[in-house]
């Protein structure tokens, strides 16, 4: 428990302080003794240096001991805290994820606890011990020591004394609130101190951004982009950075100065007194003298008055410097929670729920509306597929329901239960979410599987990691029958083929060592070599240990095995286990052949740089390091190349190990083969491998041999079943040996051990281990595996091929036929079945139906139909139709949804996401003009664009005088682009042909707009570009 080692810490602080005292009393002893001219012959000094000595050396083993009970103590409370914001975090609402970025909440946390925690820790144990040393050296500044001193003049040695003197000691107490001057710079500090925070913060996210992103970096060939990126956030880090030091540096001089000015002032002081009583200006106070041991020991008493008092300052500026970190803190620590109810809440399943949408409206925070109005019941057992242009809103109904975001009017019900009342488990349990890009942790495939299931309920099964969730399994009642469900669910989504391949590429991990092709691995391994030497003997390559082994490296050639890796070695002398076998190989028959064929890598191997890059950084950092770069190599080099050494063994040990390095690391079969004496060198491989396996010293190195009865446990399964390698000098060998390898293991009834097997297979960081269709497949599997009551799907199987796809809608339409689907898709092709299918436009359900309906029924679902199909490239561009809108006399009502699908449709403005059009429509004005009122004439200035939202205008051209209608626009109809764009004067006049309401954008705003978006300047010149081609076509024409 904590507090024990606080206890402990108090303790020794508590003796350090008395020790303190020691030195002190020597000083001033001694100085007695100097005074009065004793003699060697009656005095003896050793005795009293001695206590000096054991006074300083108890002290520091006691800031020793302290130390380390601190350190280990602060990591405890660093852990424990650290662990508890981020269970609070991640339980917090989605808008506290969306206002924090990932690298950002990890920084503070990590960065933010640790010195949080230090610093309350510090003055936990610190502060009680700094206050009461204060008052112990207080009192006897003001009052002395001797004998009858309460507590610790009973200890004292015969001989120790020291006067006190209340004029001196008030000095000290009185400069002592100098060292406290970074008050007076508090709020440059705490500014700095933000800006250093924020300017962190910023570093992590740019750098977990740019590292996520590189694969795109690298294809674009962008790496001047991505650093440049970086470089600005990294100079704002540096300004910030050059702050503190500067800070710093003020304080690191401003302390030495006042030290001094306390130092000088004491010291003449104290002088002072030395020669007599003194009597003070003004007050006519005497204050009396001291003798010069007195003041020697009150000089070592103020040294360390001036460590507490220096530890008091300490402590205060780590408060005021960690204030930031302590507001930060308290900010996670305050974010609401999503969570309603105990994480170890039994949830009450929802067998068949109804889904109702009444009335929903959706605002972002700026208050853009991406939701309109929308009302539907989905019943129990219906599948209903979302479907629309991008930015419609479709995935915005899935985060409603995942409570992902809050609704900003309307009711949103589960069994007529209002959505936000539901408890959080449970609304959990009962749902599953599959998204587009599946988000998979870095542990094995399956626990990545498991996921789904890890909470509480009525009943569970304990693995070991944490509890399972098998209420809706009946049939689960232990770990083997759950591995039965997960066998047949892999196989549903179509991951048997890509599990056994992966079982056969990894080690039996050692809670796997029971399958049934583990205990039955030697009888498998003959029927398979058997079959494999009667079809294919060319594709197989034995292990035996009296042969070279040319698929396998030449490490494992010469230990017969595997060596251990580096950090899991077990090595007093703190060698790497690669170290410790050079070490091994020194003396043996194939020592100089090894140091002969690193001469031949280093003098031929153009690409020598990069294999041992890739193969050995540790050797490669000694080759770029200072010394072998300078003479070592050039010594290196002058040594290997030609015949400037013959004998390689009369090199430096040094150079010696680097070229046995090279060749271990970096030697392939071929350089073996191009070796002068190539079966010289195999031969005394082969000895050297005897003798070392007949010493202990393979065994104490912890080498696994490939013919010890756990090398299941280091070899993938491949090469134990096989008791060798693939030959991979031929085409498709592994291919071949694998079909092999599944046939016997099918007739043995092993398949689903080898599957089980790949389910241990990492998946890596991001999933880097598997493919986009792999990723998915294990994602809709994980969501499958929990059978959820309601199933939410957003492009689930965007990842995937059309046979893969199939699959995954069969097994929807199967098994979850009395179940609850809600899927967003761009591909329809995929919800054809479906119970009904919504169409959404701008936040509003447009069309309903099912597909034989819709796609028969012109619209915006026939359109999407057609061009999937290939017969429509693009959507059709209408105005908004007269009944949209509602006219009352002469004023043409409009809502501000309108206008944005009205500003959408229009080609210039076709480019912008739904966000855009929104602040656009802000920027906007719209205006009502009567029947005949002219908006403006033919040749006028303008900065002006108009789109008419209802009514007609039309066009005139004024020529000699008169009046001529070129043409006319209704609703959606757009004029004056031009001159928005560009400082045209007006080519015709515009009048209101009917009472009519237009939306007026201005250059200016058009312009704000453009601030906030600069990616929209080049989209909107590219469709002016457009328009202008198709006039002069339309003109040429």
């Amino acid at each position: 428990m904590i507090r024990y080692p606080i206890i402990i810490l108090w303790l020794l602080g508590l003796l350090a302080i008395p020790l303190g005292l020691i030195p002190s009393q020597v000083m001033n002893y001694l100085t007695g003794l100097l005074q009065s001219g004793a003699s060697s012959e009656n005095t003896s000094i050793l005795p009293v240096i001695l206590l000096f000595f054991l006074a300083l050396v108890g002290m520091a083993m006691m800031d020793v001991i302290r130390s380390i009970i601190k350190s280990v103590t602060m990591e405890s409370i660093v852990r424990n805290q650290s662990l508890l914001l981020f269970e609070h975090v991640l339980k917090a609402a989605p808008e506290f994820f969306r206002k924090n970025q990932t690298a950002k909440i990890s920084n503070r946390i990590v960065n933010d606890i640790r010195s949080t925690e230090a610093l309350k820790l510090d003055m936990k144990i610190g502060l009680p011990i700094t206050l009461l040393g204060l008052l112990l050296f207080g009192y006897v500044m003001f009052a002395g020591l001797d004998s009858t001193t309460p507590l610790i003049g009973s200890y004292l040695p015969e001989g120790f004394s020291q006067q006190g003197n209340w004029f001196l000691g008030a000095l000290v107490i009185l400069m002592s609130p100098l060292q406290a001057v970074f008050l007076l710079f508090d709020k440059k500090i705490q500014k700095v101190r933000r800006a250093t925070s924020e300017a962190d913060d910023a570093v992590a996210d740019i750098s977990l951004e740019t590292v996520s992103s590189v694969r795109e970096f690298r294809n674009n060939f962008a790496f001047g982009y991505a650093i440049g990126r970086m470089a600005e956030v990294f100079e704002n880090l540096r300004k910030v950075e050059i702050e503190i030091t500067k800070i710093d540096a003020l304080f690191s001089g401003i302390g030495p100065i006042i030290n001094g000015l306390v130092k000088v002032t004491l010291l003449a002081v104290g002088a002072r007194l030395c020669l007599g009583d003194m009597t003070l200006p003004l007050t006519g106070t005497t204050v009396p003298g001291i003798e010069w041991k007195d003041y020697m020991g009150f000089a070592g008493i103020t040294i360390m008055v001036d460590s507490y008092v220096s530890q008091l300052r300490g402590y205060l500026f780590s408060w005021r410097m960690a204030q930031d970190a302590f507001r930060r803190i308290n900010e996670f620590r305050q974010a609401q929670p999503l969570l309603t109810g105990a994480e170890t809440s039994t949830p009450a399943y929802l067998s068949a729920p109804t889904v109702d949408f009444q009335q929903i409206d959706f605002e972002t925070d700026d208050g853009i509306k991406i939701l309109n109005g929308i009302t539907h019941s989905i019943q129990p057992g219906e599948h209903v597929a979302l479907v629309g242009p991008s930015g419609c809103g479709k995935s915005t109904v899935l985060n409603l329901i995942l409570r992902e975001i809050n609704r900003t009017a309307g009711q949103l019900t589960l069994n007529q239960k209002r959505l936000d009342a539901i408890d959080f488990a449970q609304l959990t349990a009962d749902i599953g979410y599959v998204q587009q890009k599946p988000v998979l942790l870095n542990t094995s495939i399956r626990n990545n599987l498991l996921l789904g299931l890890r909470r509480s309920s009525a009943r569970m099964l304990e693995d070991d990691i944490a509890p399972l969730d098998i209420s809706r399994m009946p049939a689960v009642h232990n770990l083997a029958d759950l591995n039965r469900e997960i066998l047949i669910m892999v196989r549903k989504v179509g991951l048997e083929v890509d599990l056994i391949r992966k079982g056969l590429d990894i080690p039996v991990p050692a809670s796997l060592s029971h399958l049934h092709v583990i205990n039955n691995r030697i009888s498998i391994q003959a029927q398979l070599t058997t079959a494999i030497h009667q079809q294919h003997p060319e594709l197989l390559q034995t292990f035996d240990a009296n042969a070279y082994l040319p698929s396998c490296s030449l490490v494992e050639n010469i230990v017969f095995g595997r060596l251990p890796e580096a950090d899991t070695a077990a090595s007093l002398t703190g060698k790497t286990p690669l170290e410790q076998l050079l070490l091994l190989l020194r003396g043996t028959p194939a020592y100089i052949h090894l140091l002969q064929l690193g001469r031949q890598i280093f003098t031929h191997d153009q690409g020598i740089a990069a294999r041992i890059q890739h193969q050995s950084p540790a050797l490669f950092d000694v080759l770029q390091s200072s010394k072998l770069a300078n003479s070592n190599a050039e010594e290196l080099s002058a040594s290997v190349a030609g015949s400037g050494c013959p004998d390689l063994t009369r090199l430096k040990p040094a150079l010696q190990k680097v070229l046995l390095e090279m060749a271990l690391m970096c030697a392939s079969d071929e350089d073996i083969r191009n070796y002068p004496e190539s079966q010289t060198f195999i031969d005394a491989l082969i000895n050297t491998r005897e003798l070392l396996t007949q010493s202990t010293g393979l065994s104490e190195l912890g080498v696994v041999q490939f013919d010890h009865p756990e090398a299941f446990h280091h070899l993938s399964l491949r090469q134990v079943l096989l008791g060798g390698s693939v030959n991979a000098c031929i085409r498709n060998a592994h291919a071949e040996v694998d079909r092999l390898i599944i046939a016997e293991l099918t007739t043995a009834g092993c398949l689903d051990d080898l599957i089980l097997l790949g389910l241990e297979a990492p998946v890596g960081s991001e999933g880097r281990n598997l493919s986009g269709g792999q990723a998915q497949k294990i994602a809709i599997a994980r969501t499958l595996l929990k059978q959820p009551s309601i199933l939410l799907l957003d492009e689930a199987t965007s990842a995937l091929d059309e046979k893969s796809q199939g699959d995954i809608m069969a097994i929807v339409a199967t098994d979850y036929a009395d179940k609850t689907v809600i899927m967003v898709s761009h591909r329809l092709a995929t919800i054809t079945e479906f119970t009904r299918i919504l169409v959404l436009e701008r936040g509003h359900i447009v069309q309903q139906g099912t597909y034989a309906e819709l796609v028969a029924s012109p619209g915006l679902f026939q359109a999407l139909v057609q061009i999937e199909k290939g017969e429509k490239t693009e959507l059709q561009v209408t105005g908004m139709s007269a009944p949209d809108l509602e006219v009352t006399d002469t004023s043409i009502l409009v809502t501000h949804q309108q206008i944005q699908h009205v500003l959408a449709r229009n080609p210039l403005f076709a480019c912008m996401q739904p966000t855009d059009i929104a602040l656009l429509q802000k920027m906007s004005t719209t205006v009502s003009a009567a029947c005949d009122s002219l908006i403006f004439e033919q040749g006028d200035a303008g900065d002006e664009f108009f789109i008419i939202v209802a009514g007609e205008v039309e066009f005139l051209l004024q020529r000699s005088g008169q009046s001529q209608v070129v043409d006319s626009y209704g609703p959606g109809g757009a004029f004056g682009e031009l001159a928005l764009l560009g400082d045209v004067p007006r080519t015709l006049t515009a009048r209101c042909k009917t009472d009519a309401t237009l939306c007026v954008i201005n250059r200016d705003s058009l312009l704000k707009l453009l601030e906030i978006r600069p990616s929209l300047a080049m989209e909107l010149l590219k469709v002016t570009a457009r328009q202008i081609a198709l006039l002069r076509d339309g003109a040429v024409g």
